[in-house]
């Protein structure tokens, strides 16, 4: 995907939605316009009442209706997306309702749907690549690999420069075809325009580095002269990348190679938990155990199984294991830590947080790790918390979270300019960071500026996909009001 025409492609679209708004009043242009200035922004509250002012005076125009999809879709507000596109289905959109509608099913888990959406979005339109592309991604993920061939198969066909097309095939010819696989991974470095692309509307992004890595991974499994173990090299290099079903496909096959092979059943048990498939996992995670008890890995897996089922103090007995089994491992470290931190004991908490960084002094993620634990938590914010934020952004000045983390601590310590100085810094290395935008609107609040207070909020609600500071932004506005 080449920048001039996407840009080309963008002003054609605006030219066409100015063509279709003509007959229309002029406050609905207006409207519109200011919807779309909003929504470039990413200013999406306003944008949102912009388009349903416009719907409001345009009762049969599908065309607001479908910008608000769109815009519940970049906040994953998946039920909010689905009405928005289900009404503009009604008034008379076809194709783009029955991909945004595709879209927010997907988003909801409800693959079955999705997928019956973005068929009938094709069946109008079989040239849609953004559809396909998503079906073929949808498919992937369920494990049809078969079936997300042929949808990317049918997009390089259309396309044969589609870089995301490429690197989906080289994922998924990898482990029967390396060979092919290899070809598709160096066509999607080649095809690339940048050193980013992204090809598709469900927010993910590829860069160049995501095949290179690929592509080394590829090397390494064919140094390997062990097949069980090529085929979980190949599997852990897809888990790195969140292809769960890609990777279960490896370790399965390593389990047939070598049946003794207890890495290989310690991550399949581990992808089976991630897709709540609780008795299986449990299932492949004690034969870990049983067949190589002091695994560190099998010891680790199972106790993010039993936190996930909520149980802490089954997890927190694994996370020791595994820590006294590799006690220089600072990840492991954190997580035992947050196991007691679920337990609400801040006290031990403290402790393996603080021996995480101990054991990685100089990464700047664990330092990041142990601030946000004192500042999220208001816990000795001022006598180690400020500390701590202040050494994580020594070690990373371009951390917006460790300027966010730091301006936090600056603010709960009663210090109002240090504090809005770091929380601008977060902001201009990443306007788009919630939290700081969140943590700005209540230094402002407590200084008195009300409007500010509310720009900084609305940002906050808008941006945040999660929901977590959304909703803590929300209920700030509505205290603003009182």
């Amino acid at each position: 995907m080449k920048g001039k025409p996407l840009a080309k492609m963008a002003f054609l679209a605006t030219l066409v939605l100015l063509l279709g708004l003509k007959s229309e009043p002029q406050a609905v242009v207006d409207l519109m316009r200011q919807g779309n200035a909003y929504h470039s922004k990413k200013e999406y509250s306003a944008a949102i009442e912009s388009y349903r002012q416009a719907a409001t005076l345009m009762p049969r125009s599908a065309l607001p209706l479908l910008r608000i999809g769109r815009i519940y879709l970049a906040q994953r507000r998946y039920e909010s997306a689905g009405e928005a596109f289900g009404q503009a289905y009604e008034r008379g959109a076809t194709e783009e309702a029955l991909a945004g509608l595709g879209a927010a099913y997907a988003g909801l888990g409800d693959g079955e749907r999705a997928i019956r959406c973005w068929r009938r979005a094709l069946a109008l339109n079989p040239g849609n690549a953004a559809v396909r592309y998503c079906l073929g991604r949808l498919h992937l993920r369920r494990g049809d690999f078969q079936a997300a061939q042929q949808e990317f198969e049918a997009l390089l066909a259309q396309d044969a420069r589609n870089p995301a097309a490429h690197y989906q095939m080289g994922l998924l010819l990898a482990g029967h075809d390396p060979k092919r696989a290899a070809e598709h991974l160096a066509k999607a470095l080649g095809f690339q325009t940048g050193s980013n692309w992204v090809c598709n509307p469900i927010g993910e992004s590829y860069s160049s580095a995501d095949a290179e890595e690929m592509l080394a991974a590829l090397e390494e499994v064919g140094r390997e002269d062990n097949e069980a173990r090529a085929a979980a090299l190949l599997g852990v290099a897809y888990l790195e990348r969140g292809e769960l079903s890609l990777a279960r496909r490896q370790f399965e096959t390593a389990i047939q190679l070598n049946p003794e092979y207890a890495d290989a059943y310690a991550y399949l048990g581990h992808i089976q938990g991630q897709a709540g498939q609780y008795e299986a996992g449990w299932d492949n995670l004690e034969k870990a155990i049983t067949l190589e008890p002091d695994s560190v890995l099998a010891n680790y897996f199972l106790g993010v199984y039993y936190r996930s089922l909520g149980m802490g103090k089954a997890a927190r007995a694994r996370f020791w294991r595994a820590v006294n089994l590799d006690p220089y491992n600072a990840a492991l470290c954190v997580d035992l830590a947050r196991a007691y931190l679920e337990e609400y004991d801040y006290l031990a908490a403290e402790g393996w947080f603080r021996a995480a960084v101990q054991r990685a002094p100089n990464d700047a993620r664990f330092q990041l790790i142990l601030a946000q634990f004192y500042v999220d938590h208001i816990y000795k914010v001022e006598e180690e918390g400020l500390p701590a934020a202040l050494k994580a952004v020594k070690l990373d000045a371009k951390s917006a979270v460790a300027h966010d983390v730091l301006g936090w601590a600056y603010h709960l310590t009663g210090h109002w300019e240090e504090a809005r100085i770091h929380l601008q810094r977060a902001l201009a290395l990443d306007p788009d960071l919630a939290r700081a935008h969140y943590h700005l609107g209540a230094l402002y609040a407590a200084r008195g500026d009300v409007e500010a207070a509310r720009r900084e909020y609305r940002r906050a609600i808008d941006l945040d996909g999660e929901g977590f500071y959304r909703q803590r932004a929300e209920k700030a506005m509505e205290e603003l009001e009182q």
